[in-house]
């Protein structure tokens, strides 16, 4: 597909702005996963034109082997995160066997006012959600409770996803796998990680299959306080692992940086 300018596209309450590859609603900055990202602004640009999956597992994925199912999950993520989930979708409309197609009227703009809660309180430059310096936080990979066939797979692929997502935000300083697989395992203590990483927010969670559905439960903690401000279960029922592993991973992220932009 052919470069485009770089701007703000505004549908609905939405704006994605490309300079900071960023997606807003109502002011509130949504964490979204560099795929997602490129997705959504691919079909921004298509101009309501119909798309096809390959052509948008090419513009997604253009350096690696993946098949229809990957772009299909995206697809429900990112109809989830744009809250697109009724009987009548507003935003993407799949068509049959051939492909997708942006469906919302879309307006752009190459520069504009910025978003109220953007501003630099000094500087007047648009610097997203308020975090500090000490906006840092590290994911600890999520134990299990019960057996959950790949366990280790699911527990350090929950982990490295979620990572992932939150590394997507600019402003916040996420510990890498490297530093954190090494508290794999039940005796693993977020506070004492906490301490070890001088992280003061930690992610730890906690997978179980219950009547086959997969639960798992997340908590947010402040590790200098040794307090937890923040949790949270999630529920999907067994199946792909991969799938589930996107879907969880993307709720949790979302849901953190909604919670963190409060508390920093």
């Amino acid at each position: 597909m052919s470069r485009h300018p770089e701007g703000i596209y505004e549908f609905s309450a939405f704006q994605l702005n490309t300079r900071e590859q960023v997606l807003s609603y109502k002011g509130r900055m949504i964490p979204l996963q560099p795929k997602l990202y490129c997705l959504l602004l691919a079909m921004i640009r298509s101009d309501g034109a119909l798309l096809t999956k390959e052509e948008l597992i090419a513009e997604v994925w253009p350096d690696s082997f993946v098949d229809e199912s990957n772009l299909t999950v995206s697809i429900s993520v990112l109809r989830k995160t744009l809250g697109d989930n009724g009987k009548g979708h507003r935003f993407i409309e799949t068509i049959p066997k051939r492909g997708y197609r942006f469906i919302a009227g879309v307006n752009r703009r190459a520069e504009g006012p910025v978003e109220r809660g953007t501003e630099d309180r000094q500087g007047g430059s648009p610097v997203g959600p308020q975090f500090s310096q000490a906006a840092a936080i590290a994911v600890l990979p999520f134990k299990t409770i019960a057996s959950v066939g790949g366990d280790e797979v699911l527990s350090v692929g929950i982990m490295d996803a979620v990572i992932e997502r939150l590394s997507g935000f600019k402003r916040l300083v996420v510990r890498p796998t490297s530093m954190t697989r090494k508290y794999a395992g039940e005796c693993a203590d977020p506070i004492t990680a906490g301490h070890q990483l001088s992280t003061p927010f930690i992610v730890d969670g906690f997978i179980q299959v219950v009547d086959q559905t997969l639960r798992i439960n997340v908590q947010l903690i402040n590790a200098r306080e040794a307090q937890v401000i923040w949790a949270r279960k999630f529920d999907e029922r067994v199946g792909d692992l991969l799938a589930i592993q996107d879907l969880v991973s993307e709720r949790i992220a979302r849901a953190l940086i909604l919670e963190l932009s409060a508390v920093v």
